[in-house]
C-alpha cells in the first residue's frame, strides 16, 4: 500500500472473523423512529366551517402549523394550496390561499432564509445499520477499498488521534499482523465491527466500552513522517466499503 508495508489480509479475515464469532450472540437494539408529518400528529382539526377569509397575510413568528391552527385549515391543505413542500418556509409578509385553487409547488421564496453553503469537510456522523458512524480520522485517504484491499487507508499526521468510529465495545486490542504492530477491533452491534491496524500504541483495553469519537490511539511518533492507518468495516463477517456507511 501507498501509506506503509501491505497487510496480510488472509490473517486480518481470521482475527476480524473470530472476533465477529465473539459477537454472534449478542442482540442488536431496536431503534425508534418518531415520524412527524403533516398527516400524521400535526394536522388542524378540520373546520367546521368555511374561513371568514380567503387569504391569510404571514406575520413574524408565523408557521404554516400556527396559521393552521388560528384559521382551521389543515396544513396539508395550506401547503397543496400554496405550493408549499416541506420544510414549508414561509416569510413575513407573504399571502397563503385560504381556500380556491391550488398552485403548483414551488421552491421556497429566496428571501426566505439563507441556504448554508455545502461544506468541504467530512460530515461528523451518519446513521446506517441502527449505528451512528463517523470518520476514524481527519487523515488522507491513500488507498481505496477494492481488490485486495478491505478498508481504507490513511496517511495521518503526528499529533492526530485516531478515534472510534462508532459506539460499541472492544473485542480485540493487542498485536498486529505483518506491517502493522497494533489491531483494535470494536463490536458496534449483533452485525458490524470495525478494525482498526496502527504501528502506535493504543489507549482502549478488550471489553472496555467505547464511545464514538473516543480515542483509540494517539499518532504521536519520532520526527514529521505520517503514520499509516488501516480501517476497516464488516457486516456479518464480510468487509464493506467503509464509505457506504460514512458520508
Amino acid at each position: 500500500m501507498g501509506c506503509g508495508p501491505v497487510i496480510r489480509l488472509g490473517a486480518l479475515c481470521l482475527l476480524i472473523g473470530a472476533a465477529f464469532l465473539l459477537a454472534g450472540c449478542a442482540t442488536q437494539g431496536r431503534v425508534t423512529v418518531a415520524e412527524r408529518s403533516p398527516g400524521a400528529g400535526d394536522r388542524a382539526p378540520a373546520a367546521k366551517t368555511a374561513p371568514r377569509q380567503a387569504v391569510h397575510t404571514v406575520k413574524r413568528g408565523d408557521t404554516l402549523y400556527s396559521i393552521s391552527r388560528s384559521t382551521g385549515v389543515s396544513v396539508r391543505t395550506l401547503a397543496r394550496l400554496n405550493g408549499l413542500r416541506p420544510p414549508y418556509r414561509i416569510y413575513p409578509g407573504q399571502k397563503l390561499r385560504l381556500s380556491g385553487w391550488a398552485v403548483a409547488a414551488r421552491s421556497a421564496p429566496r428571501r426566505s432564509q439563507a441556504q448554508p453553503k455545502p461544506s468541504a469537510k467530512r460530515a461528523p456522523t451518519s446513521q446506517a445499520g441502527g449505528v451512528m458512524w463517523r470518520w476514524p480520522t481527519s487523515g488522507r485517504v491513500v488507498n481505496e477499498y477494492g481488490g485486495t484491499n478491505k478498508g481504507l487507508d490513511f496517511s495521518v499526521q503526528p499529533g492526530t488521534q485516531v478515534l472510534s468510529a462508532a459506539d460499541g465495545e472492544v473485542v480485540y486490542a493487542g498485536a498486529g499482523l505483518a506491517g502493522f504492530e497494533r489491531l483494535v477491533i470494536v463490536r458496534h452491534n449483533a452485525e458490524y465491527l470495525s478494525a482498526y491496524s496502527i504501528n502506535q500504541p493504543i489507549i482502549v483495553k478488550e471489553k472496555q466500552r467505547i464511545k464514538g469519537g473516543q480515542p483509540i490511539a494517539a499518532i504521536n511518533g519520532g520526527g514529521r513522517a505520517a503514520q499509516a492507518l488501516h480501517f476497516e468495516i464488516r457486516r456479518n463477517g464480510k468487509p464493506i466499503s467503509p464509505r457506504s456507511v460514512l458520508k
